[in-house]
């Protein structure tokens, strides 16, 4: 038995380590001033700029950017390149706009990129990479960085030749216009030293998540108990569950939960909230797939709220208590609230379930403001650093637990729902593989008692419901003809 024991143990640290990496976002693009070898690393972050991190994807996997001229570049303040070599990719181009993405007020810097435009929801295929740190960019609405290049790299984009010099009117380099309706062959013929980058793709790049990389979210709140105010802080865990973790944040970057009332509040079971104030905007998110349930509910946690299978869309809730038995419906927490949760718990529940989740959709605010005028609401969610040590105390799942809530009515539209019947499974493989790991870490002697500490348990099945540019040449570098 104590043999089994270190080879399960053994086995289960060596899934729980591979399980514990991640992959980065990482592109590597070579550059013909560089040489045969060297090239230009980017990272790139979705979560600065979704929208234009998922189009300069794009472009890399589609080979747009293999062999895109590098046709204007000005010293200490920026490079710019991404029209396509092809006919068929510059008609790609001017066929697809993207739109903005919302301001994450994070300054420019050296090696930072952004797509460039040319007035609101202009993006298309352009880009730049900064040369400098004060370049005054950053204040037009298309101007938001998805990535940079790494700090060992980034000589690369140094020795790219700026002989040319800017675009006019500001300087003699090549004209726009002219790229595209004469291609590169003008470009070869008036600008022959130009460089060029070579081939763009994809690289894997391992890390070992930490748990200081898990970002976080602060929500600001008006209109709890007595009138007050107050923020709680929730820690994304792409970890427990991807699909839901990247839609969270997705949510956040578009300030989607901005001014959203927390519709729902049962006591002893869960508060609820997702339906954006503006209608406008509640039906523009398709549903996602289900995450595997790899975490329990506990009090503190954060989870999707569904219809059914495959069916999450903007819709969440907090529990207030530990809701194990909602686990073996596929409610995956897809993080927890690990500051704040006192400020969870004097949400305003004075109206229970009574807001119609149809009319919030269709009527929005206007609806609640006149109907339910105490409803708590978020001010304002915003990502903010964590911690490298988290702080002691009081944690969301660590305070004085209170009496579960008993059976609710069954319902299709986007609430947590409890099933009457039930099963026994055995805990989670997420959750086995991790325990697992940190035992064997512990020592030998640790691991054989976590190897037959391993068993099985009983969770309950249940379900939660969801449905212009100045003529100055820093203002311009968004300019895209």
């Amino acid at each position: 038995m104590r043999r089994f024991g270190l080879f399960v143990c053994a086995f289960l640290a060596v899934v729980g380590v591979s399980a514990a990496e991640e992959e980065e976002i990482r592109v590597r693009c070579g550059i013909t001033s560089a040489g045969k070898s060297a090239y230009a690393e980017i990272v790139v972050l979705p979560e600065w700029a979704p929208k234009g991190a998922r189009r300069f994807l794009e472009m890399v996997d589609g080979g747009l950017l293999d062999g895109a001229a590098l046709f204007r570049a000005v010293p200490n303040f920026l490079t710019q390149f991404g029209i396509p070599a092809t006919k068929e990719g510059r008609e790609w181009c001017n066929a697809g706009k993207i739109e903005d993405d919302a301001d994450q007020h994070r300054p420019f810097k050296k090696g930072y990129l952004s797509f460039a435009g040319s007035g609101p929801n202009s993006r298309s295929c352009q880009m730049f990479v900064t040369t400098g740190d004060k370049t005054g960019l950053g204040k037009a609405l298309w101007e938001r960085p998805f990535g940079y290049v790494t700090k060992e790299t980034y000589r690369v984009v140094e020795k790219i030749n700026a002989e040319y010099g800017d675009m006019p009117p500001w300087g003699k380099g090549p004209e726009q216009g002219k790229i595209h309706q004469q291609g590169y062959a003008y470009l070869k013929k008036e600008f022959p030293r130009l460089d060029y980058l070579k081939k763009c793709h994809r690289v894997q790049v391992s890390r070992r998540r930490d748990a200081s990389e898990f970002n976080r979210v602060q929500f600001s709140m008006e209109m709890l108990q007595n009138g007050a105010s107050g923020a709680f802080t929730v820690e994304v865990r792409p970890d427990w569950a991807p699909r839901g973790a990247a839609r969270f944040n997705e949510l956040v970057d578009e300030m989607f939960f901005d001014q959203t009332r927390i519709f729902r509040v049962v006591p002893g079971f869960v508060v609820q909230w997702g339906i954006s104030g503006d209608p406008s905007k509640n039906h523009k998110h398709s549903n996602i797939k289900d995450d595997k349930v790899t975490h329990s509910n506990k009090r503190g946690t954060i989870s999707f709220a569904s219809a059914g299978p495959n069916t999450r869309t903007t819709q969440l809730f907090i529990n207030l208590v530990d809701n194990a038995r909602l686990d073996g419906m596929g409610f995956s927490p897809i993080g927890h609230v690990v500051d704040g949760m006192d400020v969870v718990d004097k949400i305003f529940a004075g109206y229970r379930e009574k807001p119609d989740q149809g009319r919030i959709q269709s009527q929005g605010n206007a609806y609640l403001k006149k109907q339910f005028p105490k409803l708590s609401y978020i001010q304002h969610a915003s990502k903010v650093s964590a911690p490298m040590v988290e702080e002691k105390g009081k944690g969301a799942t660590g305070e004085k637990k209170t009496k579960k809530r008993g059976q609710l009515k069954a319902s299709s539209s986007d609430r947590p729902v409890v099933k009457t019947n039930s099963s026994t499974e055995s805990p989670s493989r997420g959750f086995e593989m991790s325990m697992a790991f940190l035992i064997c870490v512990a020592g030998l002697s640790m691991c054989v008692w976590g190897a037959n500490k391993l068993t099985s348990g009983k969770d309950g099945k249940i379900i939660a419901g969801g449905r212009r540019a100045r003529h100055h040449r820093y203002s311009q570098v968004a300019s895209q003809h």
